[in-house]
């Protein structure tokens, strides 16, 4: 059993499933107008979210809690290729 070529594999799935997440993360955004609701209002608290979308509150995520403020979308990664 070779680890190196395993640690390889099981990164390259892990990246696969973000971009696919990703997608369809993006993809329900632009469907709700979530994304056009929250251009140019910097961050949101959810609840601001979900009154200007007309959303139900569930339906913004589990991320978006009560009092924890949802950032506007923006590019997947900060420069230099990492996670935001």
């Amino acid at each position: 059993m070779d680890k190196d070529r395993i640690k390889t594999f099981a990164e390259q799935v892990y990246r696969d499933m973000a971009g696919t997440m990703t997608v369809g993360m993006a993809y329900v955004g632009v469907e709700t107008g979530l994304f056009r609701t929250m251009a140019g209002k910097g961050p949101m608290l959810p609840e601001d979210v979900a009154a200007a979308s007309g959303l139900q509150p569930r339906l913004r995520g589990d991320r978006a809690r009560p009092g924890r403020r949802v950032d506007p979308p923006g590019p997947p990664c900060r420069p230099g290729g990492g996670p935001r």
